[in-house]
């Protein structure tokens, strides 16, 4: 049991980092972070050679690949067949539920732990100096923009991170949540 235990840890860890970054780097295009930056060098440079057969094969969105989007869900699918092969496998139909639930968690868990690091490093670096910040700022800022439009500002304080961190919380919850129990109770 400590073994099975063991090993499916080892699998959720490195395949939650895999696939994070094939989410960090659709993160990098879709916000158009500049490929000067270093951070999205390292993300490109690591996701470079498993997307590069992939990209001349699946078309862009308006310029953002979507090969990194593919890749993280095709990694959440391995993810949950190695872990059904522990355990036991799932259905058809659970099995692609819960890729999809694994897919979707990944993305929502890499925009909260960003979140978190982004409001630490609002207090450590408050000019943005760091490549860290830098990153986050540019990486985060299509997602805070429409948040900070409709939200009155409140002096220095920019509630925008917390509404955004509530609502991918929210979605986590819901939708992550509901796709979970369906594939556990709902689908053969």
């Amino acid at each position: 049991m400590a073994a099975q235990q063991a090993l499916t840890f080892l699998i959720n860890a490195v395949f939650s980092l895999l696939i994070a970054l094939h989410w960090a780097r659709f993160l990098v295009e879709w916000s158009r972070v500049g490929f000067r930056d270093p951070i999205a060098q390292g993300i490109l440079s690591f996701t470079n050679p498993q997307l590069t057969p992939m990209r001349g094969i699946i078309p862009s969105l308006r310029g953002i690949g979507m090969a990194a989007p593919l890749m993280a869900l095709l990694l959440s699918a391995l993810k949950i067949l190695l872990i059904g092969l522990i355990y036991e496998l799932p259905g058809p139909g659970a099995f692609a539920i819960l890729t999809l639930a694994s897919w979707l968690d990944a993305l929502l868990m890499l925009l909260l732990i960003m979140l978190l690091v982004y409001v630490i490093f609002s207090f450590i670096d408050r000019h943005g100096e760091q490549p860290i910040s830098a990153f986050l700022s540019h990486t985060l800022a299509p997602l805070l923009r429409p948040i900070r439009q409709r939200m009155p500002p409140l002096g220095p304080l920019d509630l925008s991170v917390f509404v955004l961190s509530i609502l991918l919380i929210f979605i986590r919850i819901l939708v992550v949540g509901s796709l979970e129990e369906l594939a556990q109770h709902g689908v053969p």
